[in-house]
């Protein structure tokens, strides 16, 4: 998951509003696990959490794997497709790219 400037989560280009919710839903069961002291009560919030934990990672792969069968058979299967796939590519090898690993420099001298 990504990260925006301030902390908050942002998500990933395929969620649905559903998919949202879920997690939302998970990550309110979660602030709940942590903040129980009690040792009964903290067993059954965590059954909670791993009901809440699951719906989700299944609704997650649901609304992903429709999406990107979606991308992949339709949008980069027509004609314009190739466009497309250059383009994803690019954007990924932008991504990736590691600016770490400048060894060298150079600079105007007057």
């Amino acid at each position: 998951m990504l990260r925006d400037n301030f902390g908050s989560h942002q998500g990933y280009w395929w969620w649905n509003r559903e998919v949202q919710c879920k997690v939302k839903v998970k990550n309110v069961a979660y602030k709940n696990l942590v903040k129980c002291a009690d040792k009964e009560e903290k067993l059954i919030l965590k059954r909670v959490y791993k009901k809440k934990k699951t719906k989700a990672k299944l609704l997650f792969m649901a609304a992903k794997t429709t999406n990107f069968n979606r991308l992949y058979v339709v949008e980069l299967g027509d004609k314009d497709g190739d466009e497309k796939l250059y383009r994803l590519v690019k954007a990924r090898e932008k991504k990736a790219h590691d600016l770490d690993q400048v060894k060298c420099m150079k600079d105007k001298e007057d």
